[in-house]
């Protein structure tokens, strides 16, 4: 989940630059994928903490294997959005000039 924040972070900070120019069609698709994810991030976290309190309820049913593999997916998403976001025009720097953004 902390790669998630990153992006929302990033987002943040584009949106903010946004604010100062004219916003592409591309920038727009941007954001509307990352509100889609943190929406869908934000309802794994909330079956994850549910399968933390309550795992024989959970495993009837979602199965953990499903929600591992959900919650995989979605980690890659995330990747993929904050590497997009981080070519961004609008933030003027290379994402080496960033540092190590994830392992």
């Amino acid at each position: 989940m902390q790669e998630a924040r990153k992006l929302w972070e990033l987002r943040d900070g584009i949106e903010t630059e946004i604010n100062r120019h004219k916003i592409s069609q591309v920038t727009r698709e941007w954001i509307v994928k990352v509100e889609m994810i943190t929406r869908e991030v934000g309802e794994l976290e909330t079956k994850y903490n549910d399968e933390k309190k309550n795992p024989w309820r959970l495993l009837r049913v979602w199965p953990q294997s499903n929600l591992s593999k959900d919650m995989a997916d979605k980690y890659r998403q995330v990747q993929i959005l904050f590497e997009e976001g981080l070519w961004h025009p609008l933030l003027g720097s290379h994402p080496a000039e960033w540092g190590p953004t994830h392992s």
